[in-house]
């Protein structure tokens, strides 16, 4: 469990295996990042989390018999993540962002049924990437507002998306990033749309900020980001960048965060998802 933290404080769990537990986070002020979390087993690893300011995930597996993740009042980011079960993703009251990540609603029990994929009430769900399935009821089920990016895959099915859900289907950039050991690399990749203008940025974690102008607030830490990569192009476009560790031990534990902005006529301006890598 994770609990109880102040907002200059940064709790960063990784490498978690779990073949029947519950990962707890409740009313924590400050950064919780879970990197590699897994559940091993059917039973696997489920996530709660109750009155979360900043939570980010990357590479989880959430998922059981029944659950895979239930989250109330929570700003999260999730990347390349896992979610499954009968019931794989709840979120009431929440601003979630899933970017290359897979909910898959699935049987796993013959006498108890598979949901929806995303179980909402209320709040606001961003999806980049990856795949939403379910297949005895909607994709997205509830209430809420969902922008999703063209490029997910959902279930086709007669009802994807229930009519009660606020649905915008748009282009939204993406970012992607990974830490490293030292003497390594980490690495960082920007997602853009045809004719749009990117600057990739990279600083300290801070709090959520929102900005005029962008619907998504930014997790930079004031006066610290730099621009490290500017982007456009006629064709949806990738940019990459890759930066050497440093082997010293004064590094190990620096964390970054990652974010770009753009600009696109069609659309404005927008802010990606955050990235949050750590040096090891």
């Amino acid at each position: 469990m994770v609990t109880g933290t102040l907002p200059q404080q940064t709790v960063e769990l990784r490498g978690l295996q779990s073949n029947s537990g519950t990962l707890s986070v409740t009313n924590c002020l400050g950064l919780v990042v879970l990197e590699e979390c897994v559940g091993i087993s059917g039973t696997g690893l489920t996530l709660n989390t109750f009155v979360c300011d900043q939570l980010y995930a990357s590479l989880c597996r959430f998922g059981s018999t029944r659950f895979g993740a239930s989250l109330f009042a929570t700003n999260a980011v999730f990347r390349g993540c896992q979610f499954y079960g009968y019931l794989p993703l709840r979120t009431t009251a929440s601003r979630i962002q899933l970017v290359d990540s897979d909910v898959a609603a699935a049987s796993i029990q013959p006498a108890l049924p598979s949901g929806p994929a995303i179980a909402m009430n209320g709040g606001d769900v961003r999806i980049v990437g990856g795949a939403c399935m379910a297949w005895q009821h909607p994709c997205i089920s509830g209430t809420g507002s969902l922008r999703a990016h063209p490029n997910v895959a959902f279930t086709q099915m007669p009802v994807i998306i229930e009519p009660t859900i606020q649905t915008v289907v748009t282009e939204m950039p993406a970012v992607l990033a990974l830490g490293g050991a030292l003497g390594g690399t980490v690495y960082a990749q920007m997602r853009g749309a045809a004719d749009e203008l990117g600057a990739l940025l990279v600083g300290f974690p801070g709090p959520a900020v929102q900005l005029p102008g962008f619907s998504d607030p930014f997790w930079l830490q004031p006066g610290s980001a730099w621009t490290c990569a500017v982007e456009t192009s006629t064709s949806q476009w990738i940019a990459n960048v890759a930066y050497p560790i440093p082997n010293a031990p004064a590094f190990r534990g620096l964390r970054l965060a990652w974010q770009a902005a753009t600009f696109r006529a069609a659309n404005g301006l927008q802010a990606s998802n955050p990235a949050i890598t750590t040096l090891w």
